[in-house]
């Protein structure tokens, strides 16, 4: 069984865990004071603003558990076992921001933090979309942003 796992990694033992970038880009922070967060809605609300927050210390800590949640649920998807831990992270946080209703998915201080860009890994995040509506239908369906 051991064999098996190192082939799967090509006995590259210098592979860093996934939840391990997770935590490194939450701790350099993924979440900034102008953007807006959407909040759930639905669809008969007439004033803007009251659909839209900005980041606090409580939405921190929720993202921070969530991208956590996130990290976990992808090491159980077999699909997820050879991809690049780097790139699966930063599906994770991009997802992440979507699903708390960030308005711009992977902003430029993103870029800048990660060195890439939503097109490095839109693969992945389409993927983690996917199989998330695919194991939680009802839920993922709750999360309707008005923009």
């Amino acid at each position: 069984m051991e064999g098996v796992f190192l082939d799967t990694i090509d006995w590259n033992l210098m592979i860093f865990p996934i939840y391990d970038y997770v935590r490194l880009f939450v701790s350099q922070g993924c979440l900034f004071e102008h953007e807006d967060i959407l909040r759930p809605t639905n669809d008969d609300v007439l004033d803007d603003s009251d659909l839209r927050d900005k980041p606090s210390v409580q939405l921190a800590e929720h993202f921070k558990k969530y991208a956590e949640f996130f990290a976990d649920f992808c090491l159980y998807q077999e699909c997820f076992m050879t991809v690049d831990p780097y790139l699966l992270a930063c599906a994770i946080v991009a997802y992440t921001r979507k699903y708390m209703g960030v308005a711009i998915i992977w902003p430029v201080e993103l870029e800048m933090l990660t060195k890439c860009t939503l097109h490095h890994f839109r693969d992945l995040y389409l993927i983690i979309d996917s199989k998330y509506t695919e194991n939680f239908p009802k839920h993922a369906k709750s999360q309707n942003y008005s923009a």
